[in-house]
């Protein structure tokens, strides 16, 4: 038995043994068979999990934003919907269904979303129906184990004691915000996260290391703003933030610090 820890969203699920983990894009996949990651492949052990953050960021209810998944992955398949049902764990709750594939199809599909505070996590379990005995126990199991995180260990905290998300780099801030007059204020990163995980990771760990949220404007909101904004303060420091969603020549995760004055 292994643990996978998710550094973003901030959860663990525990793996038996034999399972293999792959980041693809924004989503976490499971599988017994490194090959079953592949969309092409027929072969034995073709049962996959799949666990994708989303941050509700508008406080949506959580039914509509189930119907919305459930709906597109069927008309995405060409598969019916089955009835969906209420799914609790102890670290969150939300729905469960199984969607019906086409006869031709040889596989069985369950997706499930569990919501924990403005965190929301979507869920996909395929495999092959000759291999449902084997390999739902397994998914089961693994999903079953979902815990949140209060934080994430290791961190890196930079030197003014903020928690850095993982394998963010530093940049030139002017590559995000062109009309920066005096770069001493400013540092800004870049790294593979999105915008949703990047609120997740930051509303979780700032607390954790003794920062105080003064104003938080997700993204997207009400507001015209077009990035997530936090006002953050520690001491005598206070701190913007803010989190930028993709753009047409980059869909890597960004954000810019910058150190107000006077603070």
């Amino acid at each position: 038995m292994k643990r996978y820890q998710e550094s973003y969203w901030g959860y663990e699920v525990t793996l038996s043994n034999g399972w293999i983990h792959r980041t693809i894009k924004n989503t976490e996949a499971f599988a017994l068979n490194k090959e079953a990651l592949k969309p092409e492949f027929q072969g034995p052990e073709m049962g996959y999990v799949l666990i994708r953050g989303e941050w509700n960021a508008l406080n949506k209810e959580i039914e509509p934003l189930w119907n919305k998944h459930i709906t597109r992955t069927a008309i995405m398949l060409g598969a019916k919907k089955l009835g969906s049902a209420p799914w609790i764990l102890p670290s969150g709750s939300g729905f469960e269904a199984e969607i019906l594939l086409p006869q031709k199809t040889e596989r069985r599909l369950w997706v499930g979303i569990l919501e924990n505070n403005a965190r929301i996590l979507h869920f996909m379990v395929v495999h092959s129906r000759e291999e449902r005995s084997h390999f739902e126990p397994l998914a089961t199991s693994l999903i079953s184990s979902l815990q949140f995180l209060r934080q994430i260990n290791p961190i890196v905290i930079d030197e003014l004691g903020l928690p850095l998300p993982p394998k963010f780099n530093l940049i030139d801030p002017k590559i995000i915000l062109t009309d920066i007059a005096d770069l001493s204020a400013w540092k800004a990163y870049k790294g593979p996260a999105n915008v949703d995980a990047l609120q997740a990771f930051f509303s979780r760990e700032l607390p954790v290391h003794g920062w105080k949220i003064n104003e938080f404007i997700s993204y997207p909101s009400a507001s015209e703003l077009g990035f997530a904004r936090l006002n953050i303060s520690q001491a005598k420091i206070n701190l913007t933030l803010g989190i930028f969603p993709p753009t047409e020549n980059t869909d890597q995760g960004r954000f810019v610090i910058k150190k107000n004055q006077g603070k």
